[in-house]
């Protein structure tokens, strides 16, 4: 563990600031300043949120004269190429210490594929399985970055070990754990959206050949515990923003959802759900995690 952190810690001092970082950085200001999720909305805010939270305590300066709040339009790579040409060559400290600041991240997923791989099959098998973690490049060389790459990763894991706990042994505090988990995971990564229809069918296909008897309706109530946290949390990740809108009242603005090509800054539609019975149903996640913006026109 003190050899990967130090490796990872190293090569964030030493890694020149890429693309995405920019943006990651200027959106988790963003957050901190104006609590805007549009920014860099393509990712949960959890890791940027993360990584920017040291610039509120070291002297830095911003320009934010071209920020548009709530906009449509891509603008956290021209905020955060801003912020760089503002703060000079000090902007590297800064997001060196923004990357510091994301190292237990990386550690979270050494620390589970050592204990999980010591469940499965031993000792040895677990110091194997972290081992493979503690040298991977491709884990040494993300985890030094503020993307949500090796959050979500980490994240997902965690997630993934404390479900497939509680299906061996279904009890209730398990059933809190995952849900934590699972909240985290969505948090960190988009992608993980993937197990509210995976988990389900994991459930339901490991109790179809079992020979143990199991206590379904229980089970089931937790299993709608772990969902539910994991929503929530997401949702508190967010703040709560937009929770609960009506689905008639989204506004969309992507091609494939609006129905017609816009121009930049061109006026929304709700065509997906206008006129459709469930219009009035609400929302139960946060209206910013969907990526609704014309990013491939843009």
């Amino acid at each position: 563990m003190i050899v990967h952190t130090g490796l990872v810690a190293w090569a964030s001092w030493r890694y020149s600031p890429t693309q995405d970082e920019c943006g990651h950085l200027a959106a988790g200001l963003g957050l901190w300043k104006f609590q805007d999720f549009s920014l860099y909305r393509v990712n949960p805010p959890l890791v940027r949120t993360v990584a920017a939270a040291p610039l509120l305590l070291i002297d830095h300066k911003e320009d934010w004269t071209r920020y548009q709040p709530g906009a449509t339009v891509r603008q956290e790579f021209d905020l955060g190429r801003r912020f760089f040409i503002a703060n000079g060559t000090q902007s590297l400290w800064m997001l060196s210490v923004s990357r510091w600041c994301c190292l237990p991240f990386t550690l979270i997923g050494l620390l589970v594929c050592w204990q999980w791989g010591r469940e499965i099959a031993g000792d040895h098998a677990g110091i194997v399985a972290a081992g493979f973690w503690c040298f991977s490049p491709n884990i040494i060389g993300h985890g030094a970055l503020i993307t949500s790459d090796i959050a979500g990763v980490s994240l997902g894991l965690l997630a993934a070990w404390r479900f497939s706990r509680w299906l061996e042994s279904p009890n209730w505090p398990l059933a809190f754990q995952a849900g934590i988990a699972l909240g985290l995971a969505l948090l960190s990564k988009l992608s993980w959206v993937v197990l509210f229809p995976i988990w389900p069918i994991l459930w339901i296909a490991s109790r179809l050949p079992s020979q143990r008897p199991h206590d379904i309706k229980k089970e089931a109530v937790q299993f709608v515990l772990i969902i539910g946290l994991g929503i929530n949390i997401l949702n508190l990740g967010y703040l709560f923003d937009g929770t609960g809108t009506p689905l008639g009242e989204l506004e969309f603005f992507s091609t494939p959802l609006a129905g017609k090509k816009l121009l930049p800054g061109g006026k929304p539609s709700s065509e997906p759900f206008s006129g459709h019975n469930f219009q009035t149903h609400s929302l139960a996640l946060p209206e910013r995690i969907s990526p609704r913006t014309r990013f491939a026109e843009e």
